[in-house]
This record gives C-alpha cells, sequence and structure tokens, in this order.
C-alpha cells in the first residue's frame, strides 16, 4: 500500500527533500501565487489573486536527500501591493525556474490604483505542467467602498473574479 505525505514548505531558502522521499513514486509540486492588495483608497478596486502552478515526476526529477530553494509569500501584502509569485528551483539556485524541468512557478496577483481590479496571476507567466490564472479583483463601488479581492487559482481551476454581493 503506498503511503502518501504532504509536506509544507513556509519560509523561503534552501529546504531539503525529506530521506524517506521515494523517487520511484508518483509526486505533484504545487505551487500558489501570493494574493494582491487592493487600491489603497476608497472605491479602488481589490487586488488579483494568485495562479496556481504544478510540475509532477513526468516533468522533473527528485531525490531523496536534495536540496531545493523556495521563495513565497510569507506576509499579507498591504494596500497597493503587488502578491508575491511562489517558485520553487529545484537547482537550488535562488532564481526563479524558467522550465519546468527546473522547477514550478506561479504568479502573484497585481494591484490596482484605479476603480478597476488588478488582473489575477497569469497562468501564461507560470512554469509548470498544469497552471491556472488567478481571479482578478473585483471593481471598486463609487466612493461606498473598494472591490473584493480576486480568488487564488488552484488544482481544480482558475480564480474567481472578486464581487461584492
Amino acid at each position: 500500500m503506498a503511503i502518501t505525505k504532504t509536506v509544507f514548505w513556509t519560509t523561503v531558502g534552501t529546504k531539503t527533500i525529506p530521506t524517506d522521499f521515494s523517487a520511484g513514486l508518483p509526486w505533484t509540486m504545487h505551487a500558489i501565487g501570493g494574493g494582491a492588495g487592493g487600491g489603497a483608497a476608497r472605491s479602488r478596486g481589490g487586488g488579483g489573486g494568485g495562479a496556481y502552478a504544478a510540475i509532477t515526476n513526468a516533468d522533473a526529477t527528485l531525490t531523496a536527500g536534495q536540496s531545493v530553494y523556495t521563495s513565497l509569500s510569507t506576509s499579507i501584502p498591504a494596500c497597493g501591493s503587488a502578491g508575491t509569485d511562489t517558485w520553487v528551483n529545484l537547482s537550488n539556485t535562488a532564481s526563479a525556474p524558467t522550465v519546468s524541468s527546473n522547477g514550478v512557478l506561479a504568479k502573484g496577483g497585481a494591484t490596482t490604483t484605479s476603480g478597476t481590479g488588478g488582473a489575477g496571476g497569469q497562468s501564461a507567466s507560470c512554469i509548470g505542467s498544469t497552471v491556472y490564472s488567478g481571479g482578478n479583483g473585483g471593481d471598486g463601488v463609487s466612493s461606498n467602498g473598494s472591490g473584493a479581492g480576486g480568488g487564488s487559482a488552484g488544482p481544480s481551476g482558475i480564480g474567481r473574479k472578486g464581487i461584492i454581493s
């Protein structure tokens, strides 16, 4: 019987693939970009949601004890701040991968300075064999309030646009 193991990395820097990792079994590495902060004034749009990207054993090679480098958002973005890209470089290099055989990259959402919501992280700019765009931020509502943030994408598909009901 195969055992499923899930590992969450919550800090930036060099990480080690667990020593009990079995390269002969299927694996998937997921990344979700950070959501953006919305506009910094009333009636501004919401921030865009982060994109999703994944790679599997069909895309790249991992071995037990291998060092990899991670970069991810570790804080909530301030108003008017873009979401942070999330990535893992399998070559243990402190730069985002450019091909899926070297890792996975999910783009962060965009902020806005207008009443139109920020764009979600775009799948076309992601690195992975499965990629989905984040949802766009919702539009601001006259002087009554800012738009809702866009939803992050995930393994099931694209993020939804932020709405105020």
